[in-house]
């Protein structure tokens, strides 16, 4: 936890401690372990990579995927409204930017992604940000 990026001692582009939280205290929201976990790993990696990368357009399309999977999940178990999506994402940034120097880097990616027009991805694509096949979890 000494540096901005943290150790990441398997090279997964997520930090070990936040790996480590994922499978040993992340709340589970929905009953499905496994995808939820897939999902935050998805995630995890998506916000290391505003502590790791210039590119803001490669950051801020791996945000997207992590989003549209989250929905595609919540559209294929007929999830409610209120599935814990928000307070899935707030807890998992919690924990990734976990330091001052982490939370600055964070915030100036948000103020630069500001005003940005995002386009949606298409419903029946949303599957295809997933990086792992939720399908079959």
């Amino acid at each position: 936890n000494a540096t901005l990026l943290g150790i990441d001692a398997n090279n997964n582009g997520i930090r070990d401690d936040v790996e480590r939280w994922i499978f040993l205290e992340m709340k589970i929201y929905n009953g499905y372990e496994k995808i939820e976990r897939a999902i935050a790993m998805q995630e995890a990696r998506a916000n290391q990579m505003v502590l790791a990368q210039n590119d803001d357009s490669v950051v801020h399309k791996a945000m997207v995927a992590s989003i549209d999977c989250w929905f595609y999940y919540h559209r294929l178990r007929n999830l409610p409204l209120n599935d814990g999506g928000e307070k899935f994402s707030m807890a998992l940034e919690d924990k990734v930017f976990n330091t001052k120097e982490r939370l600055q880097t964070y915030l100036q990616y948000n103020h630069r992604a500001s005003g940005r027009v995002t386009t949606s991805t298409p419903t029946l694509k949303k599957r295809t940000q997933c990086e792992a096949d939720i399908d079959k979890l």
